[in-house]
């Protein structure tokens, strides 16, 4: 038999075409192997009730996310400036090493406090005293 020298195109579509083949006889072998073993077929098993509690727990972490909601809608807290703060919390299932609730503080930064300041000085003449008593009522009852 003559030996040929193959083209660069013909050796591209060779080694494309073996390659396929090989990789799906060593995936046929490789499923064979996995399917005939006995503790794969038990860690199979294993993991779908371990999904199957998996999802009761989400629903369970779930209603208690609503219920923080429903506490944080209740009594008026939010994410917005005029708002005393918001609660929020970490979830196992998605990331956190346990579940608990985060309690924060909206704050006022010296910029709003400055501001306000900058408005009420315009009439002129201030009692510091009073100004200070009424307007730390004043945010904190936002």
């Amino acid at each position: 038999m003559k030996k040929e020298k193959l083209l660069v195109k013909e050796i591209n579509v060779l080694s494309e075409v073996i390659s396929k083949k090989v990789n799906e006889e060593r995936s046929k072998m490789f499923e064979e192997k996995l399917e005939s073993d006995k503790d794969y077929k038990l860690l199979v098993e294993k993991i779908k009730k371990y999904n199957v509690e998996v999802e009761k727990l989400k629903k369970v972490e779930d209603d208690l996310s609503k219920s923080v909601e429903k506490i944080s809608s209740k009594v008026g807290f939010g994410f917005e400036k005029d708002k005393l703060g918001y609660l929020n919390c970490n979830r196992v299932l998605y990331y956190s090493k346990e579940y608990s609730i985060n309690k924060n503080v909206n704050r006022v930064y010296e910029n709003d406090v400055y501001n306000r300041l900058m408005i009420e000085n315009i009439d002129g003449d201030l009692n510091v005293n009073n100004l200070i008593e009424r307007m730390v009522k004043e945010f904190v009852s936002r």
